[in-house]
């Protein structure tokens, strides 16, 4: 078992008898033993940490008086600016500690906790950090880069302009996490967890973020060339100004997403779903691989031999009339009612003749009846309106007192997507 040096004040070490150290001269780790002393011995800048330092030298490292050992609880502690290169704190507390600019490269931290710790220009490179939890930790500027963060827990955390290009994050939560301007080109992010992430500006080339959970994660201004989203779901997020050059979005749903000044030159939107989303300024020429599937009203794709998606506003549907409505007044009832042409068939009851209805007909045309009787049919709302009111007035007046469960008013509104009839 490899054992490590302790540099504590309160320990010293023994040297070989024969065998002595002039003032500031390098140690000879062969020489070193337990109870010695080793004062004006030169360890500036020495490892202590990546050296194999021989079996019947003391275990624990000790640095700004706290103990650095795997499973060590330096919960609040300052290490700020400690050279932690290659240290085992694998299961070690560290919540709440002040590790900013501190040097933890090649260190083991696997399981470690992390949660609510500074970290601020950290340098976090090479680091084994599988399954640490980073939660609401402040990584501002730190660098992860090509760090093994598996399942790492990094929900809430702030990773603002942190560096992680060819970091492993695959399964991790990086959910309501801030990485504004941050380096993740190459990283790793298959299965990660990124819903309500902030990744504005972030740049992503070449990221894998297959599987990844996505759900109102922000993409504006984000750099996303060579990205893989194949089959993501990106639906209804914010994907404003963001450059999707070559991105692998085959069959992935963007449907209500703001796509406005997109850049999806050369993309492969091949059976993507498009349907509602705002390409407003939105570059999409020299697609590969096909067309999407669903596309906005008055966006089509085509061209021969180059693929491109372009905005034909004579393809948009007509716009739909504003709805007309009519109102009348039941018997015993304070309040008007209002019957909309969109929102048919409506009907009250009318006393000892049965019900007075208004409906639209599958020809087009508004009828007027009572028990089933015509009063009108054609094709003019107004006129149905006024023959329904005319009518209802004939009506027998009810002798029963107001708040009565008679008259009887019932719309029927086939459509709930419409505009039902109101009371006012």
């Amino acid at each position: 078992m490899q054992k490590r040096l302790a540099l504590a004040a309160a320990f010293a070490f023994s040297i070989i008898p024969f065998t002595s150290f002039a003032d500031h001269l390098e140690p000879d780790e062969s020489e070193i033993k337990k109870g010695g002393e080793l004062v004006s011995t030169k360890l500036k800048d020495y490892d202590l940490f990546s050296n194999n330092l021989s079996d019947d030298i003391l275990i624990a490292n000790n640095v700004n008086g706290y103990d650095i050992e795997p499973g060590a609880d330096l919960s609040g502690a300052d290490l700020q600016d400690a050279n932690l290169r290659n240290a085992n704190l694998s299961g070690a507390i560290l919540s709440g500690a002040n590790l900013k600019f501190a040097d933890l490269s090649d260190a083991n931290l696997n399981g470690a906790d992390l949660s609510g710790a500074e970290l601020n220009r950290a340098n976090l490179r090479d680091a084994n950090l599988k399954n640490v939890n980073f939660s609401g930790a402040i990584l501002h500027r730190a660098d992860l880069g090509s760090a093994d963060l598996d399942y790492a827990n990094l929900s809430g955390a702030n990773l603002s302009k942190a560096y992680l290009g060819s970091a492993d994050l695959s399964g991790a939560d990086l959910s309501n996490a801030n990485l504004f301007e941050a380096g993740l080109n190459l990283a790793n992010l298959q299965d990660a967890d990124l819903s309500n992430a902030n990744l504005t500006s972030a740049n992503m080339y070449n990221v894998d973020l297959t599987t990844a959970v996505l759900s109102n994660a922000n993409f504006r201004n984000a750099r996303m060339v060579y990205v893989d989203l194949e089959n993501a779901n990106l639906s209804g997020n914010d994907l404003q100004n963001t450059d999707w050059r070559w991105a692998d979005l085959r069959r992935a749903n963007l449907s209500g997403a703001d796509m406005t000044d997109a850049d999806l030159n050369n993309a492969n939107l091949q059976d993507a779903d498009l349907s509602g989303a705002d390409l407003t300024n939105a570059n999409a020429y020299d697609l590969y691989g096909g067309c999407p599937k669903l596309l906005p009203e008055g966006w089509v794709c085509g061209g021969y031999p180059v693929l491109s998606l372009t905005y034909d506003e004579s393809l948009l549907p007509p716009e739909s009339p504003e709805p007309e409505f009519f109102t009348f007044k039941p018997f015993l009832v304070n309040k008007k009612v209002k019957v909309f042409n969109n929102s048919l068939p409506y009907q009250t009851e009318c006393l000892g003749e049965g019900f007075l209805k208004i409906s639209l007909s599958d020809n087009g045309k508004f009828l007027v009846q009572l028990d089933e009787k015509n009063k009108y049919d054609g094709f003019d709302f107004k006129k149905a309106g006024k023959k329904f009111k005319k009518t209802y007035k004939k009506c027998s007046l009810p002798t029963t007192q107001p708040g009565s469960p008679w008259p009887t008013t019932q719309p029927v509104n086939p459509n709930p997507n419409q505009v039902p009839s109101i009371n006012f």
